[in-house]
């Protein structure tokens, strides 16, 4: 014996447009949601991105090119002409600085990328290597164990890096063992 539970009328109909919204105000949702939860991540992106668009529209952007000189203004303050003034060669400041990203963006990228293809090098041929030697001796694996794989990972964080990375693991202390009690 079965009993079937109606829904509402009004409750039954699909609402109009869809529940999450649209593709463009979900992106702004879930942007907002990272600002409040990450004001700084969100400030370094957003001085990222600047830099991006500073080095992509740097002709757009300068008012005067990257070692144009104007006459009559060495060493002039800020103005409404020259927004972080002059240097002592009558150069804008505002227009090297602005060309100067072109430049920190081109070795940023090329340091980064020039860091993952080294780090995936050096990976795949230890891989491979390491594919060889225990195809060669497969008693080392059974003997030795996973003890020295983990030193040997171990030993390729830095110094700094592997103390912040294992208190990070084992939580917060909350100093309970340094306090002492007074006898009063």
């Amino acid at each position: 014996m079965s009993t079937r539970v109606g829904v509402p009328e009004g409750l039954a109909k699909p609402a109009l447009g869809n529940a999450r919204g649209s593709g463009g105000a979900q992106a702004l949702r879930s942007v907002g949601r990272f600002v409040r939860r990450k004001p700084l991540g969100a400030l370094g992106g957003f001085i990222v991105i600047a830099l991006l668009v500073m080095a992509v529209f740097a002709e757009q952007l300068a008012p005067y090119g990257y070692d144009e000189t104007v006459r009559g203004s060495r060493m002039k303050p800020p103005s409404a002409a020259h927004w972080l003034g002059t240097d002592n060669l009558s150069r804008d400041m505002w227009s090297r600085i602005v060309f100067g990203a072109r430049v920190s963006v081109t070795v940023g990228v090329a340091t980064v990328a020039l860091a993952v293809f080294l780090a995936t090098a050096v990976g795949v041929f230890l891989a491979g290597f390491a594919a060889i030697y225990w195809q060669l001796h497969p008693a080392r694996k059974i003997k030795n164990g996973l003890a020295p794989v983990l030193h040997g990972g171990a030993l390729g964080f830095p110094s700094c890096i592997l103390p912040r990375q294992q208190s990070s693991q084992l939580g917060r202390a909350n100093g309970a063992h340094l306090r002492t009690t007074r006898a009063g």
